[in-house]
């Protein structure tokens, strides 16, 4: 009974582990990709709600020459040389003959695209976006699959990907496909942070022992990352991890070492405001081991830096007898973690020329 205190105060893990971006992988697409036939999915449905194909109208009755034979009814003796009602069909996927090629007919568009099987990752991440946007699931991450096959360490793709897994329900589909790639793609350190996300993902909703192994193989994942490139995300998400375990564990030692090295890497980069969340999860992490002056410390040392950060403001607006329960309600079971690294983005399109 005692080990299960902690095991159950452990069911609020991660609530804020993932909810901060990292660097988007900035390498040029490759050219003409060959993706591994495991990761390859099935071509994308058809679009029950669209429009049939357009067909031409019929042209008018030949009037035959006095070349060409009639038969008793009238009509040219050879039928191959009369003009069809119908059009040939058309090159697999263009829309004549093939049903498929509906998929590409999106809103976006004003000329309907061919679905293409040798399309560059691009192509099909944004064949992806626009089936998510028409709520056409199953395709969208099929498409998300043939443009991470081809790009895996897309940070910014596999966010995406990991959200139409969230809101269709198939955590396990991303899991089995992240831990494909990454045997693919040993170095990829933005898709090891991805595939450590993908476990995070699934934690709402489990049950304590589920989250515990979840939570294991989301620090394996984020550790390996670190080990192929430091990153600040890297240890920031590790470092968050740690937090969340019950001080019967005795991991916030850890996630104090790992923030702490967060907040060196930041110094090296441009001052972006997620980067207060470091200071803030490292007050966080000494709450954990009872040291209230430590925990304040990094916190005015965040809010120097980042006065408009809520996260340092609605800490240091507590006074201790209220700074518990807010931080416990923090991580409280079965919260939905925004994982879509949204604030790395926002940075980027910031810092755009």
């Amino acid at each position: 009974m005692k080990f299960m205190k902690p095991l159950l105060a452990f069911a609020g893990l991660l609530a804020f582990a993932a909810a901060v971006p990292a660097q988007q992988s900035v390498d040029p697409p490759a050219a003409n990709p060959a993706p591994p036939a495991a990761l390859v999915p099935a071509r994308p449905p058809a679009d029950p709600n669209a429009p049939p194909p357009a067909k031409e109208p019929a042209p008018p009755p030949r009037e035959p020459g006095p070349d060409v034979p009639q038969t008793a009814s009238g009509e040219p003796a050879d039928r191959e040389a009369a003009p069809s009602a119908e059009p040939p069909p058309g090159p697999a996927g263009t829309g004549a003959g093939d049903p498929d090629g509906e998929i590409s007919a999106a809103p976006l568009q004003e000329v309907p695209e061919p679905w293409l099987p040798g399309r560059s990752p691009f192509e099909h991440q944004l064949e992806a976006y626009k089936a998510a946007a028409r709520g056409f699931s199953d395709s969208a991450l099929e498409q998300y699959e043939l443009a991470l096959a081809g790009e895996p360490d897309n940070l910014r793709w596999g966010a995406e990907y990991r959200q139409v897994l969230i809101a269709a329900g198939k955590y396990d589909r991303g899991l089995k496909f992240f831990a494909q790639l990454a045997k693919a793609n040993p170095e990829a350190a933005n898709l090891r942070l991805n595939y450590a996300y993908a476990y995070v993902d699934k934690l709402p909703g489990e049950g304590p022992l589920a989250q515990m192994a979840l939570a294991g193989d989301a620090l394996r994942e984020f550790g390996r990352a670190l080990e192929i490139e430091e990153s600040w995300l890297g240890y920031f998400s590790r470092g968050n991890i740690y937090v969340y375990w019950p001080p019967a564990f005795g991991r916030a030692s850890l996630g104090v070492a790992d923030l702490e090295r967060a907040i060196q890497l930041a110094r090296a980069e441009p001052r972006r405001a997620y980067h207060a969340r470091a200071y803030a999860a490292l007050g966080d992490a000494f709450w954990r081991l009872g040291r209230r002056d430590a925990m304040r410390d990094a916190w005015r040392r965040g809010l120097e830096l980042f006065p408009s950060s809520p996260e340092l403001l609605a800490r240091l607006a507590k006074a201790d007898g209220e700074l518990d329960g807010y931080l416990l309600g923090a991580y409280a079971l079965g919260r939905r973690i925004d994982t879509r690294l949204e604030e790395i983005w926002q940075a980027l399109r910031d810092e755009a020329p």
